[in-house]
Parts: structure tokens; C-alpha cells; sequence
């Protein structure tokens, strides 16, 4: 009986043994995994997110926003097509009211856009394509001063320079507005 005890306190010991190797092998899996995210955690506080980092990022930022479904994309889609067809209406509203409330009201702005007729239609063209080449210019500004890129700051010069682009083609755009504006005179029954 002695014999059957003492085995059984040894396999008890052994057993313990093994259960301590795998909880010391369990933490080393767990403190190895610690030290790498602290070491990824300082590299991006240094050089910037990783490539892989962004894309995860990305990843998980487009999985939760189709998690939320259909309608908040349609809803949004809705908004943002508004906005894009509204603004130059408001934008012609602030111009020849300057009244916030007469810019927020969308029944003034349904009804410059009635009395503005195709001259309207051809505001968004134009609209539409100082878009484009502000998009343009700022991709080649981009590439030409892709080496001053900094990993934390983006591309300085090539953000300055689209900058004051960017003010010129919003000047243009008011100058359009602007001429229509003046065109349309008579049907908007404004003062000469």
C-alpha cells in the first residue's frame, strides 16, 4: 500500500510538472507575442504605420461599415449626391442674398436653380471638371514630390503647392458663379 502511494504521489509530481512546463510554455507563447506588439508599437511611433498595418486598418474600418447595411449607404449616397448637386445653388444663394438662413433654405436654392435654367447645368459641368483637375494636379504633385514624402507628416510640399491650387480653381469656380449670376440677372430679379 505504501508502494501504491508513493507511485501515485510521484505520478502527481510528474503530472504537476508537465502542467507547470505547459503553463511556463503558455507564457513564454504569451510574453514573446507582448514583446512583438511592443516592438511594432514603437517602430509605428517612429517610422509610421506599416503597409500591413493600413491595409488591417482599412480592412476593418470597410468591414464595420458594411456592417451597419444598406440603408446607412443609401442614405449617404442620397446626402451626398444632394450636396454635390445643392452646392452650387448655395453658393449662389450666399452670393447674391448673404443671408445664412436664404443659403440653408432649400426652397431658395430649388428656385435659383428653376430660374437659373441650363445655365445651371452648365455650372455643374464646369464644377465637375475644376474637380477633375484638382484631382489631377494634386496626383502629379503628388508623384513629382513623392521623394520628400514624410512617413508621420505626408507630403508637404506636394500639400502646400495642391493648396494654392486648389484656392485658384475655388476663386474660378466663384467667378462662374458669378458671371451666371450677372447673366441671370433679370430672371433672379436682381438690382444692376
Amino acid at each position: 500500500m505504501n508502494d501504491a502511494n508513493v507511485d501515485a504521489s510521484k505520478v502527481e509530481e510528474r503530472e504537476a510538472i508537465v502542467d507547470a512546463d505547459k503553463l511556463n510554455a503558455d507564457n513564454l507563447e504569451e510574453m514573446q507575442r507582448m514583446i512583438g506588439q511592443q516592438r511594432k508599437a514603437q517602430l509605428e511611433s517612429a517610422l509610421g504605420k506599416t503597409p500591413e498595418t493600413v491595409a488591417a486598418e482599412r480592412t476593418q474600418f470597410l468591414k464595420s461599415l458594411v456592417g451597419y447595411g444598406a440603408v446607412f449607404l443609401i442614405v449617404g449616397g442620397i446626402a451626398i449626391l444632394w450636396g454635390l448637386l445643392y452646392f452650387p445653388a448655395a453658393c449662389a444663394v450666399a452670393g447674391y442674398t448673404r443671408s445664412f438662413t436664404a443659403t440653408m433654405n432649400p426652397l431658395v436654392g430649388l428656385d435659383t436653380i428653376k430660374r437659373l435654367g441650363t445655365s445651371y447645368i452648365l455650372i455643374l459641368v464646369m464644377g465637375l471638371l475644376l474637380a477633375i483637375a484638382a484631382t489631377l494636379v494634386s496626383g502629379v504633385l503628388s508623384v513629382i514630390f513623392s521623394p520628400f514624402d514624410l512617413p508621420s507628416m505626408g507630403n508637404l510640399p506636394a500639400k502646400a503647392i495642391g493648396s494654392l491650387f486648389g484656392f485658384y480653381l475655388s476663386v474660378v469656380f466663384s467667378c462662374i458663379i458669378g458671371y451666371a449670376l450677372y447673366k441671370a440677372a433679370d430672371r433672379l430679379k436682381l438690382a444692376r
